[in-house]
């Protein structure tokens, strides 16, 4: 019983410590400052510009694409886009700038803070839609369209405070893991990490998407080709933001969780691997880009002719299976 208490114990021990000699973190005030900032200028700035043969360009700000998408009766994605992009992000603000102001200094701010932190990638629910949307529209005839300052503003101020909570978090200390009195399945968990790693390669490389429109070239597009599609379509920033948080970290965070279970084949891992892991997690978005893909397959019609291909469905098998790999390496990682 001791093993079991003692966790929990020199975790409140650690947070009353830090209570005493908590000292207002200077960059974390200045990182959400600026997220506010960014936040409040890409409510202002043009996201994307949307141009089509015979009329003039369209631009949307991230106020009017909701408005637009109300008048086009797609209730759902408006609703969506004003939970993501504009209600949440500024309360995710405040809550890390109450966290910093007050510091983590008990177990239920900690436990506000990690779920903030959970949340925080949900922002970026928006710019992935403007992604799938932009990189269709990369060299066709008839229709073009590139991201505006306003969509950069938007990425920058959720990473800067995707920053901030991580700093938070690690000032604030993490709960010991407690003691495991049953060894892990590593076999088992190494069996079901090689077969998301095979559809981590399919979902990378797999088409998911076609277009299916008499006034564009019927182009597919995997994640893969995506990327560069975006590039060439005057959007870098918005390339390399998919390039690192859809493909770069969910790959590394695959190739770390299967060292984790080579490394500490029946043993409990060490707390430093499961903390860098829960790093890992907040940081892929592979589902965040998943529900974007969604949306706008269901809804996107209005704007673009478009059906799914096989793609979609390895995406979908594959979040399926990490979620019940993520269950079942918690249950046994953590006893």
């Amino acid at each position: 019983m001791s093993d079991l208490r003692s966790p929990s114990m020199s975790h409140a021990a650690a947070l009353d410590s830090v209570a005493h000699s908590y000292r207002r973190p200077p960059v974390v005030g200045m990182m959400l400052a600026l997220s506010l900032c960014l936040n409040i200028l890409a409510l202002i700035l043009p996201f994307v510009v949307m141009d089509a043969a015979g009329s003039d360009p369209l631009i949307y700000g991230l106020l009017g694409s909701v408005q637009m998408l109300l008048d086009s009766q797609m209730v759902v994605l408006a609703g969506l886009v004003v939970v993501f992009s504009v209600i949440f992000p500024f309360a995710k603000l405040a809550t890390l700038a109450w966290l910093w102001w007050r510091g983590v200094t008990t177990e239920r701010r900690h436990s506000v803070l990690m779920w903030v932190e959970k949340l925080g990638k949900w922002s970026l629910f928006d710019v992935f839609l403007v992604a799938i949307m932009i990189g269709l529209t990369n060299d066709q005839w008839l229709i073009s369209s590139a991201s505006l300052p306003g969509l950069t503003c938007f990425m920058g101020a959720v990473i800067l405070g995707m920053l901030a909570g991580e700093r938070l978090t690690m000032l604030a200390g993490h709960p010991s893991a407690p003691v495991k009195t049953t060894a892990p399945r590593s076999g088992l968990s190494l069996s079901l990490l090689m077969v998301i790693g095979a559809l981590l390669a399919a979902v990378f490389v797999l088409p998911f998407i076609q277009i299916d429109d008499w006034r564009l070239s019927n182009r597919a597009y995997s994640l893969i080709t995506l990327i560069p599609a975006l590039w060439q379509n005057d959007s870098p920033l918005l390339a390399v933001c998919m390039g690192t948080f859809v493909i770069a970290v969910p790959l590394v965070l695959w190739l770390f969780v299967v060292f984790t279970v080579i490394a500490c084949w029946n043993r409990q891992p060490p707390a430093v691997f499961m903390s860098l892991q829960e790093i890992l997690k907040r940081w892929s978005m592979l589902s965040v880009f998943a529900l974007s893909l969604g949306v706008f397959l269901a809804e996107g019609h209005r704007f673009l002719g478009t059906q799914p291909l096989s793609g979609v469905w390895a995406l979908g098998i594959c979040l399926s299976l990490i979620m019940i790999v993520q269950l079942f390496l918690k249950r046994y990682f953590s006893g």
